[in-house]
């Protein structure tokens, strides 16, 4: 027995405005802050948005990636080796302001992947985000939690349970320090109740806004973690570093996006005597080129790659994705 586990948050205004990665191993930053920065940021009170879009995958290793800043996850059966996919997103934030100047905020995240041709690359989430903050100085502080259902292969997956605590700093320049602690837990069905898990994170992440003349906006972000499995299986416990950067540029109706990640992921212990301790690194790259075709309406294409290297050959992976989507804002 030997198989490892992972989970993405929902984000809305701040991931649509500083949005730099494809895949979401850089997104990791923007997407945990997205409720702190979207209420600090915001001056409307409801946005929504709908994503529709078709896109190609195809991988070295028949593996899977929960989450942007999750390990890989062999899931014995599924054949995930290339397919093409059909996506919907529907994403949604609300704000309600308090006369003393604090305020609760809403965000919700339902998103789904189907392949007719291949069942296995099937994915689908639903978040739900509630969140407080109170203005301080020139930032924010908050508190909030992330409810969250992971479906794959048509199969419900995962429960994740989290609850986070938040500062948000605002600079003279616009730019902004972000820090996010977060608790949590993962909870799956009985057949795979040995990934069960209790999670515990920290993000730091800083934005430059207009940095060079040339660029609008640089975002980097450093994030940590640590994952104990709950059934005692310390060849399931891991501890994790990611390290993001990425930077946009919009000219005219067209935004141009561009990401790299590093990151480091060590297991607790070996399953087997004559296996070594898993250590995974990865290197994701992604671009994506946005364009405006109405005020509301917008086409994005993508293209992202993540090379796993391993101390386990099964979970030495590349993979490759690319994506046309269609959004429409209101």
């Amino acid at each position: 027995m030997s198989t490892p586990k992972c989970v993405a948050s929902p984000a809305f205004d701040f991931v649509r405005r500083v949005r730099f990665s494809v895949c979401g191993a850089c997104l990791v930053g923007a997407a945990m802050l997205a409720g702190t920065t979207a209420w600090a940021e915001s001056g409307t009170p409801s946005q929504f948005s709908i994503e529709v879009g078709t896109s190609y995958e195809d991988q070295s290793s028949p593996l899977i990636r929960i989450s942007p800043q999750g390990e890989l996850l062999y899931l014995g059966g599924l054949q995930r080796l290339g397919a093409s996919s059909m996506r919907i997103g529907l994403q949604g934030f609300a704000n309600w302001q308090m006369d003393n100047g604090s305020g609760l905020s809403l965000a919700v995240d339902v998103s789904a992947k189907r392949s007719p041709a291949l069942p296995d690359f099937n994915f689908g989430t639903a978040s739900i985000q509630p969140a407080w903050h109170v203005p301080l100085g020139s930032g924010t502080v908050g508190a909030g939690l992330t409810l969250q259902q992971i479906t794959v292969a048509g199969q419900s997956f995962r429960v994740v349970s989290n609850a986070q605590v938040d500062w948000t700093h605002l600079d003279m320049d616009q730019g902004l320090w972000s820090l996010v602690i977060e608790l949590g837990t993962n909870r799956h069905p009985v057949e795979l109740a040995e990934l069960n898990a209790s999670t515990a994170s920290v993000v730091v992440q800083r934005r430059w806004s207009q940095p060079l003349p040339w660029i609008d906006s640089i975002d980097l972000s450093a994030h940590t973690s640590i994952e104990h499995n709950d059934q005692g299986f310390s060849e399931l416990s891991h501890r994790s570093v990611l390290i993001s950067a990425g930077m946009q540029r919009r000219w005219r109706d067209v935004l141009w996006s561009t990401g790299l990640s590093l990151q480091r992921i060590q297991f607790d212990a070996t399953a087997f005597v004559e296996d070594p301790v898993r250590l995974d690194r990865l290197v994701t790259f992604d671009i994506a080129v946005e364009l405006d075709v109405t005020p509301r309406h917008s086409v994005r294409v993508e293209y992202s790659e993540a090379i796993n290297t391993s101390t386990l050959a099964l979970y030495d992976n590349r993979y490759q994705q690319f994506a046309i989507k269609w959004r429409t804002s209101w």
